[in-house]
């Protein structure tokens, strides 16, 4: 498959084997020289609108438009996010551990009481996520995020080392998307934050050496204030009908962590 929009859409008519003229003359075209230039990436990035409609024009299934629009780079718009949420509300809110839903643009779409829990974020985080664009960057760089916290020298080291990877990995995944306004904006509005400043320019100067993986663990502290450590797996599986969607699913790493949610978790 394509890694560019116009090689993508050339690959999807050719699949169903529709000539340009035919999609020419759907869109109100004269010419079908028009799609043939924007399939050779010869005209900026079109409008959201032109996807829209030649998405009808080539008869695509969902999962093929939502395609072209992750290689496109365009965000999902707020009925969009609501179709996503609602469509997947119930895996996200019955996994038995920490679970969160986001865009390619690391927007927390939805996140389940445990991962809420976990991360001490509070009964009013769950109406903000709702509300407002917050990105998993806003929260592990926000200095009253729990991790951030009351760190002994050792811990902050290793907190550093932590983010430095995930800052790191973030824009390796985003390396295509640095000119897109959201991006920027993003940028732009993270980078009075000290710790992410200091960051951000350390990678910039000295290379970090990135694995993008759809696994890992994490560690965090009990949320009852006992000192324990929760120690997790997790993985990452993209929306199979909107790619532009993940999903982050939470296993626990060891008897003790199991043993937290059994104990403490199961009656919510």
């Amino acid at each position: 498959m394509s890694a560019t929009l116009g090689g993508l859409i050339k690959d999807y008519r050719q699949q169903k084997n529709i000539p340009q003229m035919e999609i020419a003359f759907a869109l109100g075209w004269s010419e079908p020289s028009r799609l043939s230039r924007i399939e050779q990436g010869k005209v900026g990035t079109p409008s959201r609108t032109f996807i829209d409609r030649l998405a009808q024009a080539m008869r695509l299934e969902e999962e093929e438009k939502n395609q072209l629009l992750l290689v496109g780079n365009y965000l999902p718009s707020t009925e969009e996010i609501e179709h996503v949420r609602s469509q997947l509300h119930d895996s996200i809110h019955n996994w038995s551990f920490p679970a969160i839903l986001y865009d390619f643009s690391w927007r927390v779409a939805d996140a389940n009481q445990r991962v809420i829990n976990i991360y001490h974020q509070g009964n009013g985080f769950y109406s903000e996520i709702l509300k407002k664009d917050i990105t998993i960057l806003d929260v592990v760089f926000n200095q009253e995020f729990i991790l951030n916290r009351n760190l002994t020298i050792e811990e902050d080291k290793k907190r550093r080392n932590f983010l430095q990877f995930m800052l790191a990995s973030y824009q390796q995944i985003q390396r295509n998307r640095t000119k897109e306004s959201w991006y920027i904006a993003q940028i732009r509005r993270l980078l009075p934050n000290p710790l992410f400043r200091e960051l951000w320019q350390e990678i910039a100067t000295n290379k970090v050496v990135v694995l993008i993986g759809y696994y890992g663990q994490k560690s965090v502290i009990e949320p009852n204030a006992s000192g324990k450590i929760l120690n997790f797996y997790f993985f990452i599986e993209s929306v199979i009908k909107d790619p532009r969607f993940s999903v982050e699913l939470y296993v626990p790493a060891d008897i003790e962590t199991f043993a937290y949610f059994q104990n403490n978790l199961s009656r919510q």
